[in-house]
């Protein structure tokens, strides 16, 4: 069945010498999708430049790659091992200038080092060297992902995935429940509109009856602010939150009123206290 789905497109980013990387990344993105993407609406896009790019004249190969991926991505997950990269005429290496394009818009960024073992001859000390030093730098500007495994690594970028979406929906998550919160305050209202208009009716056909009737009708004006003193907690609303409480607590006297049928002024003050308590609480939750 076809469902909304907002796509997030990630960047897989790495010198060349990860390779193994490169490959498991687009399958943890895919099974994340195959798990995830119908509770939350949310498709994750693989993105690499050996896969999407296409060819270009014009410009230097990393700015032709930065127009083309880099600038419509809205993740990069980064990986190093022995090396940093190929200098591109303006950073250190391709993957160094990804990374500062996304710094640069404040996009997520999520890097991660292997300390696999690699045989000595097959290292160029010098890139090694390089990266030691961005490694460093990496370290005092956030928090980095190091791993010895590709179970390791698979693990991390697994927790990197989900910690991303979240962060992402968080406004739109927020901003639904506040519709939610908004939805169910006016449904709210509507419910004691109606409380007040069945009071009025009471009050227009047998203004004077026995206390009993009023109860009733006090004791679901009890039940919806109750309701209304749980949803406006945490809102714009939650100033309110005083007044409900006060008017619960005169409906709990009303409620345990004791009318002299024998003294006609009793039962007058218990209908005009109710009155004023049913008038107060319409007038001021309309304002709501």
């Amino acid at each position: 069945m076809a469902y909304n789905a907002i796509v997030y497109r990630i960047l897989i980013a790495s010198p060349g010498d990860v390779d193994a990387e490169r490959k498991l990344i687009p399958e943890l993105i895919y099974k994340w999708n195959a798990s995830y993407s119908v509770s939350t609406n949310v498709v994750l896009l693989p993105v690499k430049w050996e896969t999407h790019a296409v060819p270009e004249m014009g410009g230097r190969p990393q700015a032709i790659i930065n127009k083309q991926l880099v600038h419509s991505c809205d993740i990069l997950i980064g990986t190093f091992w022995t090396r940093l990269g190929t200098h591109t005429g303006v950073a250190d290496s391709g993957t160094l200038e990804e990374i500062q394009e996304f710094a640069q818009q404040g996009k997520p960024v999520a890097l991660f080092f292997s300390s696999q073992v690699v045989q000595p001859d097959r290292v160029d000390w010098d890139q090694y060297r390089k990266l030691t030093e961005y490694k460093g730098r990496f370290k005092q500007a956030g928090l980095i992902g190091e791993y010895s495994t590709l179970e390791e690594y698979e693990e991390l970028v697994n927790r990197t995935l989900h910690g991303f979406v979240q962060t992402l929906l968080a406004p739109t998550m927020q901003a639904k429940d506040q519709q939610n919160t908004n939805d169910e305050l006016r449904e709210n209202k509507q419910n004691l509109r109606r409380q007040q208009i069945i009071w009025r009716n009471l009050r227009s056909t047998d203004p004077y009856s026995h206390p009993s009737k009023a109860r009733r009708i006090f004791k679901d004006y009890e039940q919806l602010l109750l309701d209304l003193r749980v949803k406006i907690e945490g809102t714009a609303f939650e100033g309110l939150a005083q007044q409900v409480d006060g008017w619960m607590s005169k409906i709990a006297g009303l409620l345990e009123y004791r009318v002299n049928m024998a003294d006609r002024n009793s039962l007058v003050q218990f209908w005009s206290d109710a009155d004023t308590l049913v008038e107060e609480i319409s007038a001021t939750v309309q304002q709501v």
